[in-house]
């Protein structure tokens, strides 16, 4: 464990069994979504890189306008 994972388990020691318990369950949540973000975001990389690829393609052919207010 690193030092700063060190020093805030220490902080979270010196919480009350309420506090860690509630802290704990948060840290578990927050985990286990990233977990699931990161699963739904891997498993969507093929539709993703396609619809890059033919949003370039489109702009290569010159099917594409500049959006107002944004400039290159």
């Amino acid at each position: 464990m690193n030092a700063a994972l060190e020093t805030v388990f220490g902080r979270i020691a010196s919480l009350s069994e309420e506090e860690q318990e509630r802290f704990a369950n948060w840290l578990v949540a927050e985990l286990d979504d990233e977990a699931r973000w990161q699963a739904k975001f891997a498993s969507s990389l093929p539709t993703l890189e396609k619809m890059s690829d033919d949003a370039l393609a489109e702009h290569r052919r010159g099917e594409t306008e500049p959006m107002p207010g944004v400039e290159d």
